[in-house]
Order: C-alpha cells, then structure tokens, then sequence
C-alpha cells in the first residue's frame, strides 16, 4: 500500500467514523490494528480480533500493535486459546474473548457415497501457506514411507508461498510423481470432494479452518497434535491423530485407513461430520459474534 496510500486509509477511516458514529469498531488484520483504533472517539468500544497463531512475524509489525494494545486500548478477541495465550505473553492482557472461526456449511459437505476403494489410487491433500509453522517438510517424508510401503498414492499439497525448498526435498527423495504442489487454491469446496484423505502435520494452528473443511467435507483426516488442539478436544473422536514426528507411524495409520472396514469407517466420518455442522458452522459462528459484540453496548 505505501506510506501515501496508508495516510489516505487513514483519513477515509477517520472521515467514516465521524458520519456513522459506530457504536463498536472491530479490526480484524494487523496492518488496522497498529495503527487506526488511535483514532477512534472514545464513545465507541474498539475490539481488535487474532485469527493467526503468530502474533507477530516482523520487529516492525509487533510494535506497532504493542504500543496500540498498551496504550490506545481496546477489547482483545480471539480465535483460540494458543493465541490467547500469545496475546498475553506479548501484552499481558488477560481479559481475552475467545470465539473460534468457522467454516462455510452450505459449500463442505459430506457425500455418503463416496469410500475409499481398495486398488484405486488414494488421493491425499494438505493445505498450508509456506512457513516453519505448517511443517510441511514432515509431509513429504510420510510420502516416502507410503511410497516405501507400494502404496498407489498421491499427494497435493495447496497453500501460497514460495515452496522452492520443499520441491528440492521432493526431488531428493524421488517424489516427483507422487507429490505436487498445487499452489494457492482459492475455492477449495469445488475440489475437496475429489480426494480420499486429509493430512495435517502442523506445530501450531490458531484455528485450523481447513481441518474443520475436511472432516465436515467427510474426509478421513491424519493428523499431527498441533498447539492449540486443546481448543478444538471435540475433533480428537474422529480424526486419526499421530505423535508428531513419526512420519513411518503416519504412514502405518494411512494404511490402516484404506483397509478399514466400510460401513465403521463412513459411521466415524459422517458423526464427524454433523459434530463440526452443529459446533462450527457460520450460523453458530455469527450468533456468537452478536452475542458478544452485544454485550458491550449494554
């Protein structure tokens, strides 16, 4: 955006305050909150929302919105509790609204007819920008045990980012068949539907929308205990959960998966499946907005 355009942002906020006279404004990205809730009237409550578990990613970024939750104020919210325990590490705030994100229930569904057949070739998908956070260097050693063990596979990793490293790990380790990446995929409900399998090796995930995605889409979901899993506990029945860093154990639970028995197999991901309607869908999802935002005007 640049210097120019910022201080242009700033004086239409500026301008769209003072005609609307919001009773709340809420700053949902980092670039709003370092800066803009200064120039909120004080009759208007200011609500600054986290959704990512890195609080911070330059020296530049952080104290922008150190000085801002400090000294300009504001009711912290967030999507889950590792990025709560985030914001008070960095801002010691403890009064901190968690209200998970959500996923869209009328685009990921799940279509009963649809098993994992022995013989055929199992699609896998990953789904993760390229940073440390996402390993996803992990994903492609459990493509080595899959390939190991003859499995007819493959493997599309989606996310943006510069991926250079991971395709030369690719190509070490003779995977170019089986492995792709697919880049940036920006309506991930017209293709989700035609894999087998969801894979997620993460570290840590502030929310993890795309597994919310693949276990409503009634995809079997292999998955590393990733930081801020505790606040997602309801999930554990039924995805496939590995310890983090057994890329061979990973593999092992795969191959248990394509040979499950059918009828147990689709029982798991259609509860799965009604379980992440009922508990994260958007409706509840807004209703919990309102609820909160609400409350602060009363």
């Amino acid at each position: 955006m640049g210097l120019e355009g910022y201080i242009k942002s700033v004086l239409g906020f500026r301008r769209a305050v003072s005609v609307f006279l919001p009773d709340i404004v809420v700053f949902m990205r980092d670039v709003a909150r370092g800066l803009l809730p200064v120039f909120v009237p004080g009759n208007s409550v200011k609500v600054l929302f986290w959704d990512n578990s890195v609080i911070y990613e330059s020296f530049r970024q952080f104290w922008g919105e150190f000085f801002q939750v400090k000294f300009a104020g504001g009711k912290l919210l967030c999507s889950s509790s590792v990025i709560a325990d985030n914001l008070y590490k960095y801002y010691r705030k403890s009064d901190i609204k968690i209200i998970s994100n959500c996923y869209d229930e009328r685009l990921f569904r799940y279509d009963k007819s649809k098993v994992i057949q022995t013989g055929k070739k199992l699609k896998i998908l990953t789904v993760g920008s390229m940073r440390y956070e996402k390993n996803h260097a992990e994903k492609i050693n459990i493509a080595a045990n899959l390939k190991k063990a003859e499995i007819n596979f493959s493997l599309d990793i989606a996310g943006r980012g510069d991926f250079s490293v991971i395709q030369k790990l690719i190509d070490s380790k003779n995977l170019n068949n089986e492995v792709k990446l697919a880049g940036e995929v920006s309506e991930l409900h017209k293709v989700i539907n035609s894999y087998d399998l969801f894979l997620m090796t993460s570290y840590s995930e502030g929310c993890p929308v795309a597994l919310l995605e693949a276990v409503a889409s009634g995809l079997p979901c292999v998955v590393y205990p990733f930081k801020g899993m505790d606040s997602f506990m309801d999930l554990r029945k039924f995805i496939f959960t590995v310890e983090t860093g057994t890329p061979s154990e990973a593999a092992e639970v795969i191959i248990k998966i394509i040979n499950m028995n059918p009828d147990t197999l689709i029982k798991q991901l259609n509860d799965g499946s009604e379980m992440v309607s009922f508990s994260y869908s958007s409706g509840k999802n807004s209703l919990q907005w309102f609820e909160y935002l609400a409350s602060l005007t009363e």
